[in-house]
């Protein structure tokens, strides 16, 4: 970690280091591959796990330690500043420059003294999840679909093979949002209610 007069810069290993102890508290179940990337443009950090929580759930713990943000907008990429809790499991935004037109910035309060002004070095945060018995999984969901809509398991609707691509599309879409502990039941019910989706 680098000081100035202002705020900490933190490299791309000790957020790596943050991020595995945030996702450790938040999903202590679960084990974590976070790998530092470096290339020419900058740094990144990927996040790999087998099973439990969905991507998003994840991308929320990995998103606090990301210091850079691009406006697809306007094709900006630009850099924030966080507010860092004292053991380090939490950021919350301190600090946005926003773009041109596009995201006004953007000012967060210092939650209390002891938290720290930082700026992460890491441009982006990608999460992968390896589902185990996935096929049995789509399965599942496809039955699942076809109990909702009122169908048999071999029943084809109006529109044939477009129908049969819509059900396996749903049930790729729950199995891969699926939520630690959620059933598929629960999933198809928040998809369609597009409550808090995906």
């Amino acid at each position: 970690m680098t000081t100035t007069s202002t705020r900490e810069y933190v490299d791309v290993t000790e957020a790596a280091k943050l991020m595995r102890a945030a996702l450790r508290d938040a999903f202590p179940a679960v084990k974590f591959s976070v790998r530092c990337e470096r290339y020419s443009m900058g740094q990144s950090i990927a996040v790999h796990w087998t099973d439990g929580p969905s991507p998003k759930q994840v991308e929320l713990v990995g998103d606090q330690y990301q210091g850079g943000r691009f406006d697809g907008m306007v094709d900006l990429a630009y850099s924030v500043d966080h507010w860092l809790s004292p053991d380090g499991k939490r950021a919350i935004l301190a600090h946005s420059p926003g773009t041109n037109g596009s995201h006004p910035p953007e000012y967060g309060e210092r939650p209390g003294l002891d938290w720290r002004r930082v700026h992460f070095s890491v441009s982006s945060v990608h999460c992968s999840r390896t589902i185990t018995n996935y096929e049995t999984a789509i399965k599942a969901a496809e039955l699942i679909i076809r109990r909702w809509y009122g169908m048999a398991p071999d029943e084809i609707r109006i529109g044939g093979a477009g129908w049969g691509e819509f059900v396996q599309d749903v049930a790729s879409s729950m199995v891969h949002h699926r939520r630690d502990g959620e059933t598929l039941e629960e999933v198809l019910e928040r998809r369609q209610n597009r409550s808090d989706w995906p």
